[in-house]
Protein backbone atom coordinates (compact mmCIF):
# COMPACT_ATOMS: atom_id res chain seq x y z
CA UNK A 1 0.00 0.00 0.00
CA UNK A 2 0.87 4.16 -0.16
CA UNK A 3 2.56 5.11 3.24
CA UNK A 4 -0.42 7.08 4.76
CA UNK A 5 1.89 9.38 7.15
CA UNK A 6 2.49 13.02 7.28
CA UNK A 7 3.41 16.06 9.24
CA UNK A 8 1.04 15.12 12.71
CA UNK A 9 2.22 11.24 12.77
CA UNK A 10 5.17 12.83 14.37
CA UNK A 11 3.23 13.86 17.12
CA UNK A 12 2.81 10.41 18.38
CA UNK A 13 5.28 9.80 20.84
CA UNK A 14 3.98 6.12 21.19
CA UNK A 15 4.57 4.54 18.00
CA UNK A 16 6.13 7.42 15.51
CA UNK A 17 8.09 9.66 17.90
CA UNK A 18 10.77 7.94 18.61
CA UNK A 19 13.76 9.24 16.29
CA UNK A 20 13.93 6.78 13.44
CA UNK A 21 10.36 7.09 13.06
CA UNK A 22 10.32 10.90 13.11
CA UNK A 23 13.51 10.00 10.16
CA UNK A 24 11.20 8.10 8.41
CA UNK A 25 8.48 10.50 8.30
CA UNK A 26 11.00 12.88 6.60
CA UNK A 27 12.18 10.63 4.34
CA UNK A 28 8.78 9.92 3.06
CA UNK A 29 8.57 13.81 2.03
CA UNK A 30 11.67 13.49 0.30
CA UNK A 31 10.92 10.49 -1.76
CA UNK A 32 8.03 12.45 -2.73
CA UNK A 33 9.98 15.70 -3.95
CA UNK A 34 12.48 13.09 -5.41
CA UNK A 35 9.69 10.93 -7.68
CA UNK A 36 7.83 14.43 -8.87
CA UNK A 37 11.51 16.05 -9.81
CA UNK A 38 12.18 12.24 -11.33
CA UNK A 39 8.68 12.49 -13.36
CA UNK A 40 9.63 16.12 -14.10
CA UNK A 41 12.95 15.46 -15.37
CA UNK A 42 13.71 12.06 -15.90
CA UNK A 43 16.02 9.49 -14.39
CA UNK A 44 19.82 9.97 -14.72
CA UNK A 45 22.12 6.97 -13.56
CA UNK A 46 25.35 9.03 -13.75
CA UNK A 47 25.32 10.34 -9.83
CA UNK A 48 28.22 12.68 -10.67
CA UNK A 49 27.26 14.87 -13.49
CA UNK A 50 23.48 13.62 -14.79
CA UNK A 51 20.78 16.30 -14.72
CA UNK A 52 17.72 13.53 -13.48
CA UNK A 53 15.23 14.05 -11.45
CA UNK A 54 17.61 12.43 -8.75
CA UNK A 55 20.57 14.10 -9.14
CA UNK A 56 18.20 17.26 -9.16
CA UNK A 57 16.90 16.03 -5.73
CA UNK A 58 20.24 14.37 -3.95
CA UNK A 59 22.01 18.04 -5.03
CA UNK A 60 18.77 20.16 -3.19
CA UNK A 61 19.05 17.82 -0.40
CA UNK A 62 22.81 18.32 -0.13
CA UNK A 63 22.81 21.85 -0.57
CA UNK A 64 19.62 22.30 1.91
CA UNK A 65 21.61 20.65 4.74
CA UNK A 66 24.44 23.11 4.04
CA UNK A 67 22.03 26.39 4.44
CA UNK A 68 20.06 25.05 7.59
CA UNK A 69 20.15 26.03 11.28
CA UNK A 70 21.75 23.64 13.57
CA UNK A 71 19.33 21.41 15.20
CA UNK A 72 16.64 21.71 12.51
CA UNK A 73 12.95 21.27 12.54
CA UNK A 74 10.97 19.89 9.31
CA UNK A 75 10.35 23.40 8.43
CA UNK A 76 13.57 24.40 8.45
CA UNK A 77 14.76 21.26 6.44
CA UNK A 78 11.82 22.27 3.87
CA UNK A 79 12.69 26.01 3.51
CA UNK A 80 16.27 25.02 3.43
CA UNK A 81 15.38 22.87 0.42
CA UNK A 82 13.33 25.72 -1.25
CA UNK A 83 16.24 27.85 -1.18
CA UNK A 84 18.61 25.62 -2.23
CA UNK A 85 16.35 25.45 -5.50
CA UNK A 86 16.87 29.60 -5.64
CA UNK A 87 20.02 29.16 -5.51
CA UNK A 88 20.88 26.52 -7.35
CA UNK A 89 18.36 26.24 -10.29
CA UNK A 90 16.70 29.83 -10.22
CA UNK A 91 13.51 28.59 -8.31
CA UNK A 92 12.12 26.61 -11.27
CA UNK A 93 11.38 23.33 -8.68
CA UNK A 94 9.72 25.60 -6.55
CA UNK A 95 5.78 24.69 -7.27
CA UNK A 96 7.29 20.92 -7.26
CA UNK A 97 9.06 21.17 -4.06
CA UNK A 98 5.94 22.62 -2.64
CA UNK A 99 3.72 20.13 -3.93
CA UNK A 100 5.78 17.23 -2.17
CA UNK A 101 6.02 18.95 1.13
CA UNK A 102 2.60 20.29 1.25
CA UNK A 103 1.04 16.88 -0.18
CA UNK A 104 2.69 15.22 3.65
CA UNK A 105 1.45 18.28 5.86
CA UNK A 106 4.15 20.48 5.28
CA UNK A 107 2.72 23.11 3.56
CA UNK A 108 2.72 26.80 3.89
CA UNK A 109 0.87 27.17 7.16
CA UNK A 110 2.91 24.36 8.91
CA UNK A 111 4.35 24.81 12.59
CA UNK A 112 6.85 22.97 13.91
CA UNK A 113 6.83 24.11 17.26
CA UNK A 114 9.83 23.74 18.99
CA UNK A 115 12.97 22.08 16.94
CA UNK A 116 13.80 19.93 20.48
CA UNK A 117 10.12 19.12 20.63
CA UNK A 118 8.54 15.79 18.84
CA UNK A 119 4.95 16.61 20.07
CA UNK A 120 4.04 20.41 19.06
CA UNK A 121 3.65 20.01 15.38
CA UNK A 122 0.91 21.72 13.30
CA UNK A 123 0.15 20.34 9.61
CA UNK A 124 -1.33 22.18 7.03
CA UNK A 125 -2.14 21.05 3.21
CA UNK A 126 -1.57 24.42 1.78
CA UNK A 127 0.52 26.17 -0.78
CA UNK A 128 1.80 29.16 -1.29
CA UNK A 129 -0.75 31.41 -3.87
Amino acid sequence: GINPFTYAATNDVNNISQPHGVGFVWCSMLWDMTWLLIDEYGFDPDFYNGTGGNNIAMQLVTEGMKIQPCGPGFIDGRDAILEADMQLYGGANQCLIWEAFAKRGLGVSASQGSANSRTDQVEAFDLPT
